[in-house]
């Protein structure tokens, strides 16, 4: 299953790898309530009968990975632009929570690549569930 702990490692969120903000850029809440949320959004990719639970298969941690990170910069972008702040002074420019539209940009191409490998997998599970076995009497039989 994936975890807090893994997220952080794949993007790197400690306080002393952030210089700038010398703590996590995101909360344990904020981790957790985008791992629920790509699991839903799974969830609501056809067909609708492949679901996943709150605790997936450690087979799908790279998938809902993307799907985790793409929700987490969402929500960052949406903070970054909310907050944005640019200022000039003595001829000098620069700017506060100015990265809205680098993160908007990682979330929609973590999210397309998102969609793309839910439906690829789900296609495949159903495909693989569309042909099963057909049983027969002569399996018993030793054959000599």
């Amino acid at each position: 299953m994936l975890t807090v702990e893994m997220i952080r490692e794949h993007i790197q969120d400690y306080p002393e790898k952030n210089r700038l903000l010398c703590e996590y850029e995101f909360s344990d809440d904020e981790i957790c309530i985008a791992i629920r949320g790509a699991t839903s959004q799974y969830n609501t990719y056809p067909p609708h009968h492949i679901r996943l639970q709150e605790s997936f298969p450690d087979n799908f941690n790279e998938l809902m990975m993307q799907g985790t990170l793409a929700k987490m910069f969402r929500g960052k972008a949406f903070q970054q632009f909310r907050n944005q702040l640019n200022f000039q002074d003595g001829g000098a420019s620069g700017g506060l929570n100015d990265k809205g539209q680098p993160y908007s940009q990682l979330a929609e191409n973590l999210q397309a690549k998102f969609r793309a490998n839910c439906l690829t997998l789900k296609k495949s599970i159903n495909y693989g569930d569309g042909f099963g076995e057909i049983g027969s009497d002569y399996i018993s039989l030793p054959f000599y």
